[in-house]
């Protein structure tokens, strides 16, 4: 059974709040951390990546180099999950069979430039790296969630919400 919207286009404009989870949320990004040993406020932690953790950021960074349709407003690369606010725009080209292209959504296709297809992409190069440098054991959870923010006002607490994560990770974990 799909998680996502039934019959809703999800390689159209907008804005979506996405979370990709670790397999058994094994702690592969790294660490939340104080800044010093004196340091021990939750206000002031943050987090401190891995390799791996390094890698998931890298490519958040880079990912509209590779999909000209793709933004990434806000993420957070966490221990065991990764969230951001990935924005699509409309695409660029007036190549008609592009467009079609672009669109086509039959018999469960895969759509270029979807939330779906970024996101499986953003996935399998994390997993390809860690292959290729000693981390074979890096798995993801096979599916991720998704939330299309529909306002300025829920853009605005996603944010926060990304921005804080570290520090309400510490309050969580503090109890």
């Amino acid at each position: 059974m799909s998680a996502r919207l039934k019959h809703f286009d999800y390689s159209s404009p907008g804005d979506y709040f996405i979370t990709i989870i670790t397999k058994n949320r094994a702690h592969y990004f790294g660490q939340i951390i104080a800044p010093s040993i004196e340091s021990l406020e939750v206000s002031e932690l943050h987090m401190k990546l891995s390799p791996i953790g390094l890698r998931a950021h890298h490519c958040l960074q880079k990912l509209n180099l590779h999909f000209s349709n793709a933004i990434i407003d806000e993420f957070m690369v966490m221990p065991d999950h990764v969230h951001f606010i990935l924005s699509l725009k409309k695409p660029n080209t007036t190549d008609a069979t592009t467009q079609k292209e672009f669109r086509s959504n039959r018999f469960s296709r895969p759509v270029a430039g979807s939330v779906s297809v970024i996101v499986q992409q953003f996935k399998a190069e994390v997993r390809r790296w860690c292959g290729k440098n000693g981390f074979e054991a890096f798995q993801w959870q096979p599916r991720f969630y998704d939330r299309l923010i529909r306002d300025y006002r829920e853009f605005a607490n996603v944010k926060k919400y990304i921005q804080d994560n570290p520090r309400n990770w510490g309050k969580k974990n503090s109890k």
